[in-house]
């Protein structure tokens, strides 16, 4: 289509003439324009006028106002429109002159109430009959003045005769010009319908886009009313083929008709071909049930072989396992038992590297022992010399005074005997009191002795307690090490079993704590046994139940597939009933019998037999009459018109005398039609007669033949035909005596003339022919009825029975299903719980192990607690020991302290008495020279003052001298004394000191050497303590050590060391105890997994019978599969060969069923069919031998079908050929379905979106089956018409009807198999949603979906394949009155225009509204106003402003009022 580019509308008047338009002109540019005008401007008004050129007269109208109320006087109103071409082809003015029609005195008939002129004007350039410079107004003095109607008519005409111009008028009062102007209208892609269909209704209310589609909420009924009608529109541009197709299904129809007959039989065959399939598939499913079976059966054995022997490879993979677990624990035990060898010997090592360090300590304190012995003894040798030094002086100084006393005593004489005397009883006082005193030192040194005997011993008792101490001090580090090793063991108890056990703080737990936690343990691993014993029973009980249910579940499912095929053949007995009585009923309506005595069977038998006597009868006249009407019909073809009796033409042709018909004769005779005409009319015989030579006939005239004739035989010489009569004669013609009536028909002596005779014939031959077919098409109806009426068997009493009989089935039935329900139910319970106790016991199995395990691992706690006690208690003794011998010790210290302060006491004693020993021996040797003398009996005091007054006599000098001596003698016998005492307790002899030197700085080294070699000896002593305790820990582990390894292990002794591998001991015993944890896990999951196989292997005990009779292809692998895919392939298995052995019940039932029903049909019950079905129905137990029967009886059918399809060949490839038009025709469609939405796609917010997308089902991949499904509907059809035939009813409405784009696409396609989506634009989002949810949207959605649609089936209709050379979509014209009511949003707008950009739509829109919104989409903008007249009150006039888009040049924007009455007068503006 072009665009419009200008519109112009001229002397107008509106709203009861209130308003006028005078002359305006709107130059559009063929741009999307918009007309802004107030509401109640007449924005309806323009789009009526802007229509009214482009549609036919009953569209004019709208609801509001008729067409004609607007034009009111004679003056002629213009509604101009020019056209924009596409191509820049140039321009067309397409215009509609109206005005009131003036009726005249001398029209007879009633005229339509307007003139109505089309015109058409095309043209390059400017031209002085443009839109423009269209001369309708002439300009005069006053002003601008509106032509006359009949001005204008005579300027047209003017115009249609220049050749210069190409102008074209159309007077819709003169008949034929109102098709030739919208035909010319289509020349240049302007079209009506579009027009009246599209626009006219699009704007029958404001925003009526969205009204448009308001009947098509579904995608069918969119594609009933829009999508098919237009693709039916499109296809039919050039020829109308559906009207063809509905002429060859007429005449296929009439065909088929013609040859019922054979296509009967051959439909009967065909239908036993086609449900022989069923048979087939009947049979072929009751031998595949039975294979089926057999197969899983053969399965089962499978499946149980299978079973066994992964049992039999289980129980041997158990015990593998078993063997490895057992390595591994012997290889662990003996990885222990190197570990604590080598830790043995590493202890022992250890200890004799201790006792190696202690007997190093020990030859250190002995070394040091004796270099103190040796310091000791060299100060004891330095301190005798020192004492010698003294002896020596001191001896010295007592021989020097006794030198010097002797001499003194030579002079002493007089008083000595007194003195003598006095000496001698001092010296007998003395010496006994020195004998005293010495008596009592040696009592204290008596003391002092047993006081040092017993020191001695208590230092013995002190050694040999610090030694106990020590013995018991390392046997208390054992036992408290056995002590944390009861504590590591009672942790390991704790952290493996999840327990708490916890002691008080004498490290005890509660009393009968460990007998309580052991009874309870013994408890419960007594109750997992006696729950396993339980679960071992209920299994077995539930497996014997199962077992039970199982066969009460086959035998219920015999019966229930017994009382189905009972139900079945019941129900399907009372069906055949009903169907009878339906079928009598429908009979009974046919021979007017009452339906409720249906059950009468001969009365309805009778009635029906009367009908087919009178059929009969009337057949026989109809083939007689068709037989004449075809020996006539076949004369003229032939141009037999004499029917020679067969008797004489044999005679003639034995006679050898040749001969023509005059009818032949006249075909072959070179002469004009005329001259044929002139001969036939001057002899009427000729036609009718035999032709001849003369000679001929004197042979014939001689040859006397015999031969009765029924008629006469007229015969002609041709000789006399040669020569043309000059006279016509009559239609009677007289000869001799007799008269006959001839009048030959002339057009048979032409081929057009003849056809027109024989069409005679043929219609009347039809005629006859298309009566008998219904004669006999209702004979046979009836004797079919009547045959089918004899072959039925419900009565009163038989069809009770059936239905009790149902009845009572249908409540068994329902009972068995029930029951097969419950026990279907239980069984599944039963299995569910079979599982659920082998599970259970699996788990029981290894909880009551793990259980064990437990209870052994606290006896072993229980036994080490009480272990753990005694060494306890070992521990708390030894600790009162220690704490005794502590004790001991301190008072032992005490004591020896005591002692020593004792034995300082008795020294101090001693000292005092030696002291006063040594006085008294002072005393006495200062008296000892006196020898005995009487002795004087006084005091000690008397005594010792008398000697010393007789002594003081004595000289001084000799008494120093005594004192001196004295004194020396007393110092040299100490010094004397003490050098002996102390070289005797050093042992010492006189010659080891006596030529030593003393130096007193010999003697201080000496003694700094002996300090340091003490604190040395110290630190030895120190050391060998520790290395006694460590020998004491190490001697107390290897005990420990030797007594676990024999209690752990059994091995009294240690492997010998150099059998021991070094290694990671602990490292390869955790790897061994993981190594074991994963076989024991291994040995559990195969002992469930042989329990496992066990139970399905007890589970299927009722099937030990079934045995293997082929492989198993495919059979799963059942050590991949776990407990649930071994017990569903099982419960599978069961279940499809339980379902089989039904199915096969059910199989052989329903080929029975199905053969007997196929067999009732009436179209088998001839001899030709029943026999066979007879064969078939005695081999439905034999599904093999049925299968081979049924193929026989097919073969010889397909036989005789061949030879019916070589006699039906041409009415067959008829309709193929009918078949393949329409196939075709069904894929155009399908194919311009899919065009529709080809030109939908724009851009919105950045993305591509195809704004509606048609899916389709693919035409390839449902070919056959659509190829199918049209020959069914075909078929369908062609039922429908025989019927109508049968019926004496006319065929085409059922074509026309049946034989259509919208029945043909949904019967092949399916329209509900195409769905439509269109996206649906919000403010932020933009998603697809299909047709159906469209009427959900709101009206600016709406209005924007429905003109997705409009847009896009007007570019389909525009578009065409074969252009293939077309550069742009053609240009399309909407004009919409006040869109914007609806759809004024910006996210719907800019969607709007791109689809109109993009079907190139010129989009002319007439609205009240604006904004921004609106203008910005519009390139071109007019604003409509209403200006109040100056002259005429209450008149206002229609003026137009461009204010966006081109402007016109000036001399073509004139606007002023023109002049329309004779007697106003309006200036311009």
């Amino acid at each position: 289509m072009s665009k419009i580019h200008a519109v112009r509308i001229i002397n107008l008047n509106y709203n009861h003439n209130a308003i006028r338009i005078d002359d305006e002109l709107w130059t559009l540019n063929g741009s999307h324009t918009l007309f802004s005008l107030r509401n109640g401007g007449g924005k309806s008004v323009l789009v009526q006028m802007l229509t009214a050129p482009f549609v036919h007269k009953q569209y004019l109208n709208t609801k509001e106002r008729p067409f004609a109320s607007y034009f009111t006087t004679n003056k002629p109103t213009f509604l101009l429109v020019e056209w924009q071409l596409d191509n820049h082809a140039g321009y067309v003015l397409t215009g509609l002159m109206v005005r009131r029609h003036q009726k005249t005195e001398d029209e007879e008939q009633e005229q339509d109430e307007l003139d109505l002129v089309h015109f058409i004007s095309e043209y390059q350039a400017s031209s002085p009959c443009d839109i423009r410079n269209f001369p309708v107004i002439s300009q005069e003095k006053n002003g601008r003045k509106l032509k006359s109607y009949k001005a204008c008519l005579d300027l047209f005409s003017a115009w249609k005769e220049d050749k210069t111009l190409q102008f074209f008028v159309y007077d819709q009062n003169i008949q034929g010009q109102y098709r030739a102007y919208f035909q010319k209208l289509e020349e240049y892609q302007i079209y009506y319908k579009e027009w009246e269909t599209i626009i006219k209704k699009i704007n029958n209310k404001e925003s009526g886009l969205s009204e448009l589609f308001a009947d098509t909420k579904s995608e069918r009924q969119l594609i009933e009313k829009w999508f098919l009608p237009e693709i039916a529109t499109k296809l039919n541009q050039d020829e109308n083929r559906v009207k063809g197709f509905q002429r060859l299904m007429l005449q296929y129809v009439s065909q088929y008709k013609n040859n019922q007959d054979k296509i009967g039989q051959k439909q009967v065959i065909q239908q036993f071909l086609q449900e022989s399939e069923a048979l087939q598939q009947a049979a072929e499913r009751s031998v595949q049930q039975e294979e089926q079976k057999q197969k899983l059966a053969n399965r089962i054995a499978h499946f149980m072989a299978d079973l066994s022997r992964q049992q039999a490879e289980t129980e041997q993979q158990l015990a593998q396992a078993r063997e490895e677990l057992e390595q591994l624990m012997a290889a662990a035990k003996s990885i222990a038992y190197d570990q604590h060898s080598w830790n043995l010997y590493q202890l022992q090592e250890q200890q004799t590297v201790q006792q190696q360090q202690l007997g190093r300590w020990e030859e250190q304190e002995q070394r040091h022992a004796e270099i103190l012995r040796q310091l000791e003894q060299k100060l004891h040798i330095q301190e005798c010399a020192r004492r010698y030094l003294e002896w020596c002086d001191a001896s010295q100084t007592v021989q020097e005074l006794e030198n010097q006393l002797e001499l003194l005593h030579q002079d002493m004489q007089s008083k000595e005997p007194e003195r003598e005397q006095l000496g001698y009883s001092l010296r007998h006082f003395y010496s006994n009191a020195l004998q005293q005193q010495e008596e009592a030192l040696t009592q204290t040194e008596q003391r002092l002795q047993e006081l040092e005997n017993q020191m001695q011993q208590l230092k013995k008792d002190l050694q040999q307690q610090r030694q106990r101490q020590q013995q018991l001090g390392q046997k208390q580090a054992g036992l408290q090490e056995q002590l944390r090793q009861y504590d590591r063991q009672e942790a390991a108890y704790n952290q493996k079993y999840q327990q708490q056990f916890a002691r008080n703080l004498l490290g005890q737990y509660e009393a009968g704590f460990l007998e309580l936690q052991l009874q309870q343990e013994a408890q419960q691993n007594k109750n997992l046994q006696m729950q396993l014993t339980a679960l071992g029973k209920q299994k077995e009980e539930a497996q014997q139940q199962r077992h039970v249910i199982s066969r009460q579940q086959s035998d219920n499912t015999e019966q229930l597939g017994r009382l189905r095929t009972q139900l079945l053949t019941a129900e399907e007995q009372l069906a055949s009933f009903e169907q009878e009585l339906e079928v009598r009923r429908t009979l009974a309506a046919h021979v007017n019998f009452d339906s409720a005595a249906v059950l009468e069977k001969q009365e309805l038998l009778a009635v029906f037999q009367q009908r087919i006597d009178l059929l009969l009868e009337e057949l026989r006249v109809l083939r007689n009459q068709q037989e004449q009407e075809k020996g006539q019909m076949l004369r003229l073809q032939t141009g037999q018109m004499l029917e020679l009796p067969s008797d004489l033409a044999e005679a003639l042709h034995d006679l050898g005398i040749h001969y023509t018909t005059g009818m032949e004769w006249l075909k072959r005779a070179e002469l004009s039609v005329q001259e044929k005409q002139a001969l036939t009319q001057s002899n009427q015989f000729i036609p009718y007669s035999l032709v001849m030579s003369k000679k001929e006939l004197q042979r014939l005239e001689h040859s006397r033949l015999t031969i009765t004739t029924a008629f006469p035989v007229p015969i002609v010489p041709w000789e006399a035909l040669t020569a043309a009569a000059e006279t016509q004669q009559d239609t009677l013609q007289l000869h001799g005596q007799v008269g006959f009536y001839v009048l030959f028909d002339q057009r048979l002596l032409d081929e057009t003339g003849l056809q027109q005779v024989l069409a005679v014939y043929q219609k009347r031959l039809e005629q006859l022919a298309e009566k008998h077919h219904q004669r006999q098409e209702e004979l046979r109806f009836f004797q079919e009825k009547a045959d089918l009426l004899k072959k039925q068997q419900a009565d009163r009493k038989t069809y009770e029975t059936v239905q009790n009989n149902i009845k009572q089935l249908q409540e068994q039935t329902r009972a068995a299903e029930e029951l097969s329900h419950e026990l279907r139910n239980t069984l599944r319970q039963l299995e569910d719980t079979v599982e659920t106790l082998g599970e259970t016991m699996r788990q029981s199995a290894v909880q009551q192990k793990l259980q064990e395990q437990k209870l052994l691992d606290l006896q072993n706690l229980f036994a080490a607690y009480g272990q753990n006690q005694e060494q306890r208690r070992q521990l708390d003794r030894l600790s009162t020991t220690l704490q005794e011998i502590e004790k001991a010790l301190t008072a032992n210290e005490y004591q020896q302290r005591d002692l020593e302060q004792l034995r300082q006491n008795l020294q101090d004693q001693r000292r005092d008495g030696q002291n006063q020993a040594q006085k008294l021996q002072e005393q006495l040797r200062e008296f000892s020279q006196y020898q005995p003398r009487p002795l004087i009996q006084r005091d000690l005091e008397d005594l010792l003052s008398r000697y010393r007054a007789i002594t003081r006599q004595v000289s001084a000098q000799q008494q120093d001298l005594e004192q001196q001596l004295h004194k020396a003698k007393e110092r040299y016998e100490r010094i004397d004394e003490n050098l002996q005492l102390y070289s005797q307790s050093c042992n010492l002899v006189f010659d080891m000191y006596a030529a030593v030197s003393y130096d007193r700085y010999i003697v201080e080294e000496l003694q700094q050497q002996q300090k340091r070699q003490k604190e040395e000896e110290k630190q030895i002593q120190e050391e060998q303590n520790k290395c006694r305790i460590e020998l004491g820990i190490l001697q107390n582990q290897i005990k420990g050590s030797l007594k676990a390894m024999e209690e752990k292990l059994g091995y009294a002794a240690p492997r010998p060391k150099e059998e021991i591998l070094v290694i990671d001991f602990d490292l390869a015993l955790v790897q061994k105890e993981q190594q074991e944890q994963q076989c024991r896990q291994t040995i559990n999951n195969i002992a469930a997994r042989l329990a496992l196989y066990q139970n399905q292997l007890e589970s299927l005990s009722e099937y030990d019978t079934l045995e293997i009779t082929a492989p198993w292809e495919d059979a799963p692998k059942l050590f991949r599969m776990d407990r649930e895919d071994i017990s569903r392939l099982r419960g599978g298995l069961i279940r499809d060969y339980q379902k089989a052995i039904s199915d096969c019940h059910q199989a052989v039932s329903y080929l029975e069923n199905l053969t007997r029903e196929i067999s009732g049909q009436s179209c088998y019950q001839e001899e030709f069919f029943a026999a066979p079905f007879h064969g078939l129905a005695s081999l439905t137990s034999m599904p093999e031998e049925y299968l081979l029967q049924l193929h026989t009886t097919i073969a010889s059918y397909q036989s005789i079908l061949e030879q019916l399809k070589v006699d039906l060949a041409l009415l067959e490839q008829e309709k193929e050929t009918i078949q393949e038009i329409f196939f075709r025709y069904t894929a155009d469609v399908h194919q311009q379905m899919g065009m529709i939405d080809r030109n939908s796609t724009i851009r919105v917010r950045e993305r591509t979106l195809k704004m509606l997308k048609i899916i389709l089902p693919d035409w390839k991949d449902n070919e056959v089956l659509y190829k199918t499904k049209l020959q069914r509907y075909l078929d369908d059809v062609i039922k429908q018409c025989l019927a109508a035939l049968e019926a004496n009813q006319n065929i085409e409405n059922i074509l026309s009807s049946r034989i259509n784009a919208k029945e043909l696409y949904d019967a092949v396609i399916g329209i509900n198999n195409i769905d439509i989506r269109l996206y649906k634009i919000e403010e932020q989002q933009e998603y697809p949603i299909p047709w159906s949810d469209v009427a959900k949207n709101s009206g600016g959605e709406g209005f924007l979906s429905a003109f997705i649609i409009l847009s896009s089936l007007l570019s389909f209709l525009r578009y065409q394949e074969s252009d293939l050379f077309r550069e742009r979509e053609e240009g399309k014209v909407l004009l919409m009155d006040n869109p914007f009511a609806q759809t004024n949003a910006a996210h719907l707008l800019v969607p709007m225009m791109d689809i109109a950009r993009r079907t190139n739509i010129q989009l002319i829109c007439l609205s009240g509204l604006g904004g921004d919104s609106i203008y910005s989409r519009f390139d071109n903008i007019y604003v409509l106003t209403l200006t109040a007249s100056g002259l005429h009150q209450g008149v206002e006039y229609l003026r137009g402003e461009q204010i966006k888009g081109v402007e016109e040049p000036a001399e073509h924007m004139q606007s002023a009022h023109i002049q329309t009455e004779p007697m106003e007068q309006i200036t311009l503006f």
